[in-house]
């Protein structure tokens, strides 16, 4: 929200600010892992098909916007560096996407799936056995939210009745979100007790392989797909 509020009004006086490393931790986490520290443990990791529309789309002012100019002032909010080509607008527009989408797609591919997939690849260049899985279920095709950040956390607890006032759930079937509930808690358990995911779904959710990166896709349907990122 703080991130759409800047956009929006175009002041972007420390109104937030990601602190990292810190104290605890004098190094990035991703920078201890790539260094072979974790390589003995094994890691599930992952994110969501659109994370940062939660800071997005719930900001009228920033959905309605048709400026595309605040796709650079997203950018700047957060200090993502992007080398943007000449053509950018134009090819934007073209995907028939809305300035605020543009910039969503954007920051979940800068601030999560990058980071991610360099994670998952250090810990497997070290010997370590990374699973990425990536979470694109939605509870309606025209969800403003869609696959937002933390949309996971309730199928993972299998606890939808706790969340009866949540947007980003908003006109799910329920029986739709069970089956798939039942899918991510048993690789979610079974990785917590061998190391390994498993469960229903599909027979084999393979560890990260930088040549030939993969990851499960949770959806209406569970499938392994090519992951570049």
């Amino acid at each position: 929200m703080l991130l759409a509020q800047a956009v929006a009004s175009g002041d972007f006086n420390e109104q937030f600010n990601v602190v990292t490393p810190s104290v605890a931790s004098p190094k990035e986490p991703g920078d201890v892992v790539a260094s072979g520290a974790a390589s003995p443990i094994p890691l599930l990791i992952g994110t969501n098909h659109d994370e940062a529309n939660t800071y997005l789309a719930q900001n009228e002012k920033m959905v309605e916007a048709t400026d595309w100019g605040i796709v650079e002032k997203g950018l700047k909010a957060l200090r993502v560096a992007a080398a943007l080509p000449a053509d950018a607008e134009a090819r934007w527009k073209a995907s028939g996407k809305k300035p605020w989408q543009v910039l969503s797609a954007i920051l979940t591919e800068a601030v999560f799936r990058k980071p991610v997939g360099r994670i998952a690849d250090g810990h497997a260049d070290r010997g370590g056995q990374a699973y990425v899985y990536r979470f694109d279920w939605r509870p309606t095709p025209q969800a403003r939210l869609g696959a937002c950040h933390m949309i996971e956390v309730p199928f993972v607890f299998n606890n939808l009745p706790n969340w009866p006032a949540a947007p980003m759930l908003a006109g799910c079937d329920p029986s739709s979100f069970a089956k798939l509930a039942a899918i991510v808690q048993g690789n979610w358990l079974s990785f917590i007790r061998t190391g390994k995911p498993g469960g229903s779904g599909p027979a084999t959710w393979p560890p990260r392989n930088a040549a030939l990166p993969q990851c499960l896709v949770f959806d209406q349907e569970v499938r392994i797909v090519h992951d570049a990122g």
